[in-house]
Formats: structure tokens, sequence, C-alpha cells
């Protein structure tokens, strides 16, 4: 999860707007209640960072937002957990 949050500071967003992005992305409502201008100002947020572009009268996820949504969380692994099973591998 340490990742995930990572990736939403260096992206600059907050998970509220993360998770606008999945909504506009699915076509799909906003979950949670919040005022339309609080929206607004997520959406014009998620503009100026280049996440987001309006297009023939709707939202559409830009490449940096589509790699961030659906990039999976991997498993990060060591050099040593390679050692035991590298050698019978290459052979």
């Amino acid at each position: 999860m340490n990742n995930f949050i990572e990736k939403l500071l260096k992206a600059e967003i907050t998970p509220a707007m993360y998770a606008l992005l999945i909504c506009i992305n699915n076509g799909i409502s906003f979950p949670w209640d919040i005022s339309e201008i609080a929206k607004q100002s997520m959406i014009k947020t998620l503009l100026d960072k280049g996440l987001l572009k309006f297009e023939n009268g709707a939202y559409i996820l830009k490449g940096k937002a589509l790699l961030l949504i659906n990039e999976d969380p991997k498993e990060t692994v060591s050099i040593k957990s390679c050692d035991s099973w590298i050698d019978d591998w290459i052979n």
C-alpha cells in the first residue's frame, strides 16, 4: 500500500481525485456525496495536471492517468530471493 500512496503523492492528487479518475474511466457516478463545487475543483485540478482532457462533451483520461489507475501493485523481489533458483533456470 505504501507504493500506492507514493504514486498519489508523486502525481500530487488526493485519494478522492484518484477515485474520480476511476469513476470517469468506468463511466460511473462518484460514490461520495460532495458538493458540485468540490467536484468541479477536483476536475479542474486533474485537468491542470494533465491527467484529464475535455473532448466532445466528455472528460477523458490522458496517458498519465491511465497508467496511474491501471497499474497493478507489484511485489518487490529482492536479488537474494532469486539466488535459490536462478542457476537452475539458466541451466
